[in-house]
C-alpha cells in the first residue's frame, strides 16, 4: 500500500532484488523504472474491492500509504483521522478476511515521540506527540498491536525516523533534504522555520527498505521498532553539508517557529539491531550526494517536459 511513492519506490527495487513477486497500490504511480515488472493497481484505502483482488494470496503486505503531511493534518483533523486510522482498520480486516497474518507498518519515528524529552527515544519512551499526525500514527499503531493480540497476526511496525533520498521529489512541501535540495539547485532562498537548531534523524531511503524486508520476516516476540540513523542533525547541519555536496552558497531565511515542530527527534535503533539485525548502512555524505544528484537530474526532465521536449 503507497506503492507509487517515495518509500515504495525503493521498497519495490530492493524486494526485486531479492527475487520476490511485487504487487503495489497507490493513488499515484509516481515513478516508472523503479516499479517495473511490479503488477500495479491504482486505487485508494477506501476501495475494498480493488484491495481484497490485490492482496489475496499475499505472504505479507507492505503499509506505507499516507494521504497527509504533519501540516495538512493538522489543517484537516477529521479527514487525517478518516484516512490515518480508519483506512488502516479496514486494511487490517481485510487482511483477516483473505488470510493474510502479516502488515508491516510504516510509522513516524519523528512524530509519535513528540515532546519526550530522555533522546535518543527507545521504543520504551512514553510517545508524546504534539501534532494530529503524530497522535494519528499512534493510534493506527495500537491497531496493528490490538490485532496482533486479538487474532494472532504478526504485524510489525517501524517508527522510521526522517527518511529521505533518490524518489522523493520534495514537491509536496515534505521532505525537508529534497525540499533544501530542490530550493538550493534553482538557487532560491530555504525558509527554515525556527533558528535552524531543530535536530532530527535522517535515514537513507534504501536503509529504509531493508528494514522493512528484515521485519516482513521477523520471527521474534518484538512488536515495535525503531528504524533510524540514531545521529542527530541540527538543520543548520544539513544546510552546511549540502553546501560541501552542491559547492556553492544557500541563502536561508529563518522564520518564527511553528508548534507542530518537536526540537529533538533522534532514535536509538538498538532493538532493531539486536532483533532484526538491522543498522543503517549508507555513509551520510554520500546519501546526501546521491539525493541531489537525483534531484537535479528530476529537475532537468521536468524542464525538458515543460520545454515541450520530453518523451
Amino acid at each position: 500500500m503507497g506503492g507509487g511513492g517515495f518509500l515504495g519506490a525503493n521498497l519495490a527495487m530492493a524486494l526485486k532484488a531479492e527475487g520476490a513477486h511485487v504487487r503495489a497500490f497507490g493513488r499515484t504511480r509516481y515513478f516508472e523504472d523503479p516499479l517495473k515488472d511490479v503488477h500495479w493497481m491504482s486505487g485508494t484505502l477506501d476501495n475494498m474491492q480493488k484491495l481484497s483482488s490485490l492482496i489475496d494470496g499475499a505472504d505479507v503486505v507492505f503499509h506505507l500509504a499516507g494521504t497527509s503531511t504533519p501540516a495538512s493534518a493538522e489543517a484537516n483533523r477529521k479527514e487525517d483521522v478518516t484516512g490515518s486510522v480508519l483506512g488502516t482498520i479496514n486494511l487490517l480486516d481485510l487482511c483477516r478476511s483473505v488470510s493474510v497474518e502479516r502488515v508491516v507498518f510504516t510509522s513516524s519515528g519523528g512524530t509519535v515521540y513528540g515532546n519526550s524529552t530522555d533522546t535518543p527515544f527507545s521504543e520504551t519512551t512514553l510517545p508524546q506527540p504534539i501534532s494530529s499526525y503524530g497522535i494519528n500514527k499512534l493510534a493506527a499503531e495500537f491497531y496493528f498491536q490490538l490485532y496482533n493480540r486479538t487474532y494472532g497476526m504478526k504485524n510489525t511496525v517501524l517508527r522510521v525516523a526522517n527518511p529521505f533520498g533518490p524518489y522523493q521529489h520534495g514537491l509536496k512541501n515534505q521532505g525537508a533534504i529534497p525540499i533544501f535540495a530542490r530550493r538550493a539547485l534553482a538557487k532560491q532562498p530555504l525558509k527554515i522555520w525556527g533558528d535552524g537548531n531543530a535536530t532530527r534523524d535522517y535515514l537513507f531511503g534504501s536503509d529504509v527498505a531493508q528494514a522493512m524486508i528484515a521485519a516482513a520476516t521477523y520471527e521474534g516476540g518484538e512488536t515495535v521498532f525503531n528504524i533510524g540513523s540514531g545521529v542527530g542533525r541540527s538543520l543548520n547541519e544539513l544546510i552546511a553539508d549540502l553546501k560541501t555536496v552542491l559547492g556553492h552558497e544557500i541563502d536561508v531565511q529563518y522564520q518564527e517557529p511553528r508548534g507542530l515542530d518537536v526540537p529533538t527527534s533522534i532514535l536509538d535503533c538498538s532493538l532493531a539491531a539486536q532483533e532484526l539485525g538491522w543498522r543503517a548502512e549508507t555513509d551520510w555524505l554520500t546519501a546526501l550526494r546521491k539525493t541531489c544528484d537525483w534531484v537535479r537530474a528530476d529537475m532537468g526532465l521536468a524542464a525538458k517536459q515543460g520545454d515541450g521536449n520530453g518523451d
